[in-house]
């Protein structure tokens, strides 16, 4: 769902020593003292605009050849070799984001950001420097102390970067040690302390500063705090991050599952939990976690940008597990549409011969052939009347699954006890049918299965975790 451009910065960096801003340098004798004009000078091309000091960073925009652009101030990151000079520091915007300042012609030197903010930080002399070692991978610059949080930019093997403090978080086990710690930057960023390599322990991010002894404080009684609820029993709000395209809310954790909506990209979305569902690589992450919105519909985490981790979503109740999609793939034709108002399931188009399975545990009820043509073993055709090769299956509390159009008879029996999951038959074109697919009923109440008790197979299997 990511969008593509001809532009810079996935193209020309190089590959460079990144340095945290915590280390100073010699200041330019031309600083300015706020904010400072500049001008993108690409050749033509389009210049990215991240959201951090690095091309692994999401892009948020792009800005044309000869835009003017305000700088607020200047955070060393990812070196980059521009049309204008080849440089570490990159050109926060007004808007937050980031433009690597190889690519800006200027007269000014901009402040640096870790000068131009006064942010309460241990010391200089307590920053320890560390060098990044992950055998030649990209090491992940978190928001937080754990892999969920969200991804801020990622840092190359061999990078040096200023450590400020360590915080205790998810235990990793990285390239140089398995450890819980996590170290932050100056930027407030975390990196896993499994896979940096140092000479000093950093302070804990938690360490008070020391003062001159005072004396110890009376103990007073400490009232008991009035509980609260569990911040996960209440959704809360994420933004949607697709890199400008919309991304689409669906009625399942699947893109099998059927489109019922679309949320443009920065949009604020209440998430009540998550699920595991298809495996999404996205704009934030990749991930087999799907987020079911307020309505209860489903769209990708990989598009989510969030600084909490949702709560799982209960699972099934034993009563309703134990079924299975009948054929890979998506569904197409609906139950009872406007334009198929007696249409009484759900169309699979798939391939001939595609197995087809049980959608759960039951008893063969019926095998049959039924057309007006002369034989189920040929396809048949739209003038044709019937559901070719097809059977019935009888599951539990006197449910009913049907399976029409078959290639040909199928190898079951009546009488015959199937699993979920179970070969039941291919996939085929005999009787009423235009062309290979399953069409596939769902009737409660039965047997026998009618029109009267026929129910719409997506909504039957929803709350059973099988979507399409």
């Amino acid at each position: 769902m990511k969008r593509r451009h001809q532009s810079l910065l996935g193209l020309l960096v190089m590959a460079g020593p990144i340095v945290g801003g915590g280390i100073v340098a010699a200041a330019p004798a031309a600083v300015a003292a706020g904010n400072v004009t500049g001008q993108v000078n690409t050749k033509g091309a389009l210049l990215n605009i991240r959201t951090g000091t690095s091309s692994g960073t999401a892009a948020k925009g792009t800005l044309r050849h000869g835009a003017t652009v305000t700088i607020v101030c200047q955070q060393p990151g990812q070196n980059v070799r521009g049309d204008v000079r080849t440089s570490t520091m990159w050109n926060r915007l007004t808007n937050g984001r980031y433009v690597a300042d190889a690519f800006i012609r200027r007269s000014l030197t901009p402040p640096r950001c870790d000068q131009k903010v006064a942010t309460p930080t241990p010391s200089p002399s307590a920053s320890t420097v560390g060098q990044i070692y992950t055998r030649g991978a990209l090491l992940n610059v978190r928001a937080g102390a754990t892999t969920t949080s969200l991804k801020k930019g990622t840092l190359r093997d061999g990078s040096r970067i200023t450590l400020v403090c360590q915080q205790a978080g998810q235990n990793v086990r990285g390239d140089v040690r398995t450890s819980r710690m996590w170290n932050r930057m100056p930027n407030g960023a975390y990196v896993a302390d499994a896979f940096v390599k140092r000479s000093v322990t950093p302070p804990s991010c938690t360490q008070p500063v020391v003062a001159k002894p005072t004396p110890t404080p009376t103990p007073t009684p400490t009232p008991t705090p009035t509980p609260t609820p569990t911040a996960t029993r209440t959704p809360a709000a994420a933004k949607i991050d697709t890199d400008g395209v919309t991304l689409n809310v669906r009625y399942g954790p699947t893109t099998n599952a059927p489109v019922t909506g679309s949320l443009p990209d920065g949009s604020s979305v209440t998430i009540s939990c998550q699920l595991v569902g298809q495996q999404i690589n996205g704009s934030v992450r990749n991930t087999d976690l799907w987020d079911r919105l307020s309505n209860g519909t489903y769209i990708s985490d990989a598009y989510v940008e969030r600084n909490y981790t949702p709560p799982k979503c209960a699972p099934l109740p034993a009563s309703l597990r134990g079924w299975v999609n009948p054929v890979p793939g998506p569904g197409g034709s609906g139950y009872r549409t406007k334009e198929r108002p007696t249409h009484d399931g759900v169309d699979f188009s798939v391939r001939r011969n595609t197995p087809i399975l049980a959608a759960a545990s039951g008893t063969v009820i019926l095998v049959e052939c039924n057309t007006s043509g002369r034989t189920c073993d040929v396809d048949g055709s739209p003038s044709v009347y019937g559901c070719g090769w097809y059977m019935e299956i009888q599951h539990a509390n006197r449910v009913v699954t049907r399976y029409c159009h078959m290639v040909r008879k199928p190898a079951v029996r009546v009488g015959q006890w199937v699993n979920a999951g179970q070969v039941i038959g291919y996939v085929g074109s005999s009787g009423n049918s235009s062309g290979p697919h399953l069409h596939f009923e769902v009737h409660t109440g039965a047997a026998p299965a009618t029109r009267a008790n026929a129910v719409n197979p997506r909504t039957f299997l929803a709350p059973r975790g099988v979507y399409f």
